[in-house]
């Protein structure tokens, strides 16, 4: 089930392909939450198993790129039955919640455990990690600090070890992105929803405190929703024309584009728009990370679909500058307030 995705993301002109959680359940069997342990499946990746896929990731030009939450363990796992010495505790209760319980990596066990993990994964060709962060610790005064730090610089010390794997912080999709966290990872996700018409909002209040060249933002020009996955109902190509596809590709294209959704079950056109999209945002992304995003039409609540989303980046001397549009409902004409010499339109390729 993996190919078709490995083969529509390597045509799209993707660099990096990251498979999702998933990659330590077995077929058939209920997804009981064994987090922590991060022993790749036996069953569902084949003969060549999780290191034939990223052999073949590899063999279509793109990194391999993995899903872990490195700082919980599930209460199935067998970590999980390790002394309480190992894990962040409050009152002699583990702290987490629900199932997950969270690692403390003020304990140089847990430290060179969990570094032995991504070693393995490093050495199957792994040169990508997408590290989630789905519950929170909360305050917990000094031990708290102590405890952020401790992660803080394990995350440091794996950067030093292994300067070539890329680590974004997608802290469930964006809840964890305070700068001591920008200041070690390489990218930030801003948000995991997956409602296209949402993002344009999402995008604009991230990108006023995150460095776009970090800001993660994903673009799902042929979407998954989560009603779809748990109801189990087929997809349509219907379901997301070519003006769905251009929307979500130029809300990709603002920050560090994460290209999502089954491109694979796209239309014939939705595919060009999309491979046209990612060849752009590869031209301007040099661009994106040296200007300075502003939004001469304010900064849009996700309720006000009436309005149009702007953001402009503008270079540091205001001489060249680049406008993002979108309209989100309506027919209104938009105006926005910038003054320019000349202007073209580079997405999609023939005008708006």
């Amino acid at each position: 089930k993996e190919y078709p995705l490995v083969d529509a993301a390597a045509e799209a002109g993707a660099e990096v392909f990251c498979i999702d959680d998933g990659c330590q359940y077995e077929a058939g069997a209920p997804r009981a939450n064994r987090l922590g342990d991060w022993q790749d499946s036996r069953t569902l990746f084949g003969e060549e198993g999780l290191a034939g896929i990223a052999a073949y990731i590899r063999k279509k030009g793109m990194l391999p790129g993995l899903w872990l939450e490195m700082e919980v363990a599930g209460e199935n796992s067998e970590i999980y039955k390790k002394g309480d010495d190992w894990f962040l505790t409050e009152n002699g209760v583990r702290v987490g919640g629900g199932a997950r319980v969270f690692l403390d990596f003020r304990n140089p066990e847990v430290c060179g455990y969990i570094r032995g993990k991504v070693r393995r994964f490093y050495d199957m060709g792994f040169r990508y990690i997408k590290n989630d962060y789905n519950d929170c610790i909360q305050g917990r005064g000094a031990e708290g600090i102590a405890y952020t730090r401790a992660v803080r610089a394990f995350y440091e010390s794996l950067r030093k070890e292994l300067p070539d794997l890329i680590f974004e912080n997608c802290g469930s999709g964006g809840l964890r992105s305070d700068y001591g966290m920008l200041r070690i990872f390489d990218v930030q996700s801003t948000s995991d929803q997956e409602i296209a018409a949402n993002y344009p909002s999402v995008l604009q209040g991230a990108l006023a405190v995150i460095p776009p060249e970090k800001a993660g933002i994903w673009a799902y020009p042929f979407p998954h929703l989560y009603d779809d996955f748990y109801g189990g109902r087929a997809l349509r190509p219907e379901r997301c024309g070519d003006e769905g596809a251009v929307f979500n590709m130029v809300s990709g294209m603002c920050g560090a584009m994460c290209l999502s959704g089954r491109i694979d079950r796209a239309t014939e056109s939705g595919k060009k728009y999309i491979a046209e999209g990612v060849a752009c945002y590869k031209r301007i992304r040099a661009f994106t990370a040296s200007a300075y995003p502003s939004f001469p039409c304010g900064i849009l609540r996700i309720s006000e679909k009436q309005k149009p989303a702007v953001v402009l980046y503008k270079s540091a001397d205001g001489r060249e500058g680049l406008l993002f549009v979108w309209r989100l409902e309506g027919d209104a004409r938009i105006e926005v307030p910038v003054r320019a010499k000349s202007a073209e339109c580079i997405y999609p390729a023939g005008g708006a």
